[in-house]
């Protein structure tokens, strides 16, 4: 990716990965980050006369949108946020870009897609059942309806959280403490290493490559069998992870238990650096790391 790319949402789990090491890019934080980030931007991504001008003067050739309410409890909760922030904003950057001639890369999520035996690829029909899925479906629409020439990147991706609320951190916090944690082992998914997540988004980027992409790793496992790894890697008792069923749980309906992804599309483009076993590795180590300081 080069300096005339911008990344929106810098200050959240997946953009915070763009800044950890030394790219040219453009961040866009709503607020000052705690660290100084050099190619720091401060301004409401809902200000797109702000936004254009930071395009004009960056002369920017391609935008990364990360921002999301991704927590499916508080779509549910909050619908109207939920919507606005992820589909009335990608449309909202979507007509922006496209008058100024700016390649945008939208990041969605394997949850738009129909709860379907089999590996689901680009094509796979969309039925999501939570309102995260479906405004993130709404928000995939208005993008490629603006331009299908623009790129949709659904993600499913995992590492350390800045707010330590990610999958792995859930794992992680609770082993370290040898307390007994819950796995889901009917909710499969295939989850691609963070720091692949970012590399791809890169590629997409600089190369402007359209439509529907997946990023995924090429080993769908259930939430259950990636908190094993987690215990296992970490030295512990895999018995601390307690076997159980989303289904049977008040929100379990909303979630799709097979989003198990085809990446053959992805890996047409990008090889992924890292195994799932290989990003957690990373994960535990640098959550040790963070801990110490």
């Amino acid at each position: 990716m080069t300096s005339k790319t911008i990344v929106l949402g810098a200050s959240g789990f997946l953009g915070s990965y763009f800044i950890r090491h030394e790219n040219p890019e453009i961040y866009q934080f709503r607020t000052k980050p705690e660290s100084g980030v050099p190619q720091c931007l401060i301004f409401d991504p809902w200000d797109t006369d702000e936004l254009e001008k930071v395009i004009v003067d960056y002369e920017l050739e391609s935008l990364v949108n990360c921002i999301a309410l991704a927590n499916i409890e508080d779509c549910q909760s909050n619908e109207t946020e939920a919507f606005e922030i992820n589909s009335e904003l990608p449309r909202r950057l979507a007509e922006l870009c496209k008058k100024r001639s700016v390649h945008l890369v939208h990041v969605s999520t394997d949850a738009v897609l129909q709860d379907a035996m089999g590996l689901l690829d680009e094509s796979s029909p969309t039925n999501p059942k939570s309102v995260y899925g479906k405004s993130k479906l709404l928000g995939e629409e208005q993008v490629l309806k603006t331009s299908p020439l623009f790129t949709v990147a659904r993600v499913n991706f995992f590492g350390v959280s800045p707010r330590r609320d990610s999958l792995f951190d859930f794992f992680y916090n609770s082993l370290k403490q040898e307390s007994v944690v819950s796995g889901f082992s009917d909710v499969y998914f295939s989850p691609l290493y963070v720091k692949d997540t970012i590399s791809a988004l890169r590629y997409l980027a600089s190369n402007k490559n359209v439509g529907i992409i997946h990023l995924a790793s090429s080993t769908p496992i259930s939430k259950y069998e990636f908190g094993l790894k987690v215990a296992a890697l970490l030295g512990l008792s895999t018995e601390l992870i307690a076997e159980t069923q989303a289904q049977d749980l008040p929100l379990g309906q909303l979630r799709s238990l097979n989003l198990s992804i085809n990446n053959q599309k992805m890996l047409k483009i990008y090889q992924p650096k890292f195994s799932i076993e290989e990003g957690i590795l990373q994960s535990i180590e640098q959550r040790e790391r963070e801990d110490l300081d």
